[in-house]
Formats: C-alpha cells, structure tokens, sequence
C-alpha cells in the first residue's frame, strides 16, 4: 500500500537563474549612495586653508573627490561625486562657489583617480572631456572679475588632478 509520502513527485526540474545586482560603471549601488552620502555630509564642513596670499576655503568633501575615484572607479565615482556633492550645495550652499556648475567640475577628481589606476590609455578621452569642464569653470570665474591667479590658485586640486 502506498502513502502520500511514498510518492516521487514528476514534472520538469526546476531551474534557478541567479540574477546580478545592482551596479552603477561596475560599482554596487549600495556603495555609490553610502559614499554619495558621505560626501553629501562632508559638504557642510567648510575648511580653510591659506594658500600664499589667496587665500580661501573648500568643503572638506573635496578630500574625498580622488579616493571615491580609486575605490570605485572613474564612471561610478564620478556619479557619486556628482550626485553627493549636488546634494551637498542643495544643504550648505555657501560651499559652491559656482553653483551647480562647481559640481560639474568636481567629477574631475574621480575621473582622475580612477583612470590612473586602470592600465592602458582609456585615460585620454576623460582626461579631454575634464580639462573642457575645468576650462568652462576656469572661464565662468573670469566673467565674475575673478582674476586667472586666484582662480588658478583657488582650484589648485583640479589642475593639480588633471596634470597628474
């Protein structure tokens, strides 16, 4: 006598595909927004630091510009570089001194960092399209009667990125 229990169940074996997470440029999404996040807070930190007679400050998230890059990769830390320092000017915006335009220009750090570390020369077209933005941030500080020494001296970071 057979039972419920003795019974071999039939049908077409069942297959499991595993699907991929979620990523941003090959960066998971969870780490995007976490550092997105960080840079966003650090934003509201102003710091101050005297170059020769310039002068000036910064948010103390621009430390972190460069490494997001290295930790995440130029495409994903560009986005969030962009996304947390857009965040950033929305709560402190006495931290931009350009607007939205100064988060444009921030992405030059990731995009640095994070073509360094990759080998080859895959480097070359974001090193152009960041020395564009660098120029249009460069050239927007001239029309506000900036002078070229103070915004060069003031940006020191960016170029600095984009010479090494």
């Amino acid at each position: 006598m057979t039972t419920e229990n003795d019974k071999v169940p039939a049908g077409p074996q069942r297959v499991v595909h595993p699907h991929g997470r979620a990523v941003i440029a090959g960066a998971p999404v969870a780490y995007v927004s976490m550092l997105a996040a960080v840079v966003a807070g650090l934003s509201l930190i102003p710091f101050s630091i005297v170059l020769g007679t310039g002068g000036g400050t910064f948010p103390l998230s621009e430390a972190l510009f460069a490494l997001v890059g290295i930790i995440l990769g130029p495409g994903a830390g560009a986005v969030t570089v962009l996304v947390g320092r857009l965040i950033g000017i929305g709560l402190a915006p006495y931290t931009a001194g350009s607007g939205v335009l100064s988060a444009c220009c921030a992405v030059i750090g990731p995009i640095a960092s994070g073509t360094i570390c990759r080998p080859g020369w895959r480097w070359v077209a974001p090193w152009a399209l960041c020395t564009l933005c660098y120029a249009a941030y460069i050239g927007r500080a001239l029309t506000l009667d900036v002078t070229l020494r103070l915004a060069l001296i003031t940006t020191a970071a960016n170029w600095l990125a984009l010479l090494l």
